[in-house]
C-alpha cells in the first residue's frame, strides 16, 4: 500500500511540476479548435420523410374530374401544396424569421427566397412525398440567426 502511495505522490509531482505546460497546450489546442470552428460554413439543413394519403385528401378534390390523376401527379399536387406562400408565411412565423423584419418588402423578400430555397426531391416510392427537404440558407437570412 505504500508503495502505491509512493507512486500515486511521484505522478502527482510530475504534474505540478509541468502544470504550465499542460496549460499552454490546453489553451493552444482550444484556440485552434474555435478557429477551426469559426471557418465552418453556416449551412443549416434539414430532413424529412412524409406519408400522406392522397386518395383520402385529393378525393374530395377531384370529385368533378372525370379522370383522376396518376399516383405521381397526386404527389406533385401535394408537395406544390406545401410550398405555397401561405404555408411557408406559416412556417416563417411559427420559427420567428419575421422577427427581426421591418417592413413588408423585406417580408415577402424573405418568403420568396425561402420558398426558392425549399427543394424537393424524388423518394422514389408511390405517396411518399419528396425526401430530404434540404433548405440552404442565404447569406442575408446568416445575419437574423447570428443576431439571436
Amino acid at each position: 500500500m505504500d508503495e502505491l502511495i509512493a507512486q500515486l505522490l511521484v505522478y502527482i509531482k510530475g504534474t505540478w511540476k509541468y502544470r504550465w505546460v499542460s496549460i499552454t497546450i490546453a489553451w493552444l489546442v482550444s484556440i485552434i479548435g474555435w478557429a477551426v470552428v469559426h471557418q465552418l460554413p453556416d449551412d443549416y439543413e434539414a430532413s424529412a420523410r412524409i406519408h400522406v394519403d392522397t386518395q383520402n385528401i385529393l378525393r374530395p378534390l377531384m370529385a368533378g374530374m372525370t379522370v383522376s390523376p396518376n399516383p405521381e401527379q397526386q404527389v406533385a399536387i401535394m408537395s406544390r401544396t406545401l410550398i405555397s406562400r401561405p404555408n411557408v408565411e406559416r412556417v416563417t412565423r411559427m420559427v420567428d424569421l419575421d422577427v427581426k423584419v421591418t417592413d413588408d418588402i423585406a417580408y415577402d423578400k424573405l418568403v420568396t427566397a425561402l420558398m426558392k430555397d425549399i427543394k424537393l426531391g424524388a423518394a422514389g416510392r408511390e405517396n411518399l412525398l419528396p425526401s430530404p427537404i434540404a433548405i440552404k440558407i442565404p447569406s442575408w437570412l446568416k445575419i437574423l440567426f447570428s443576431l439571436y
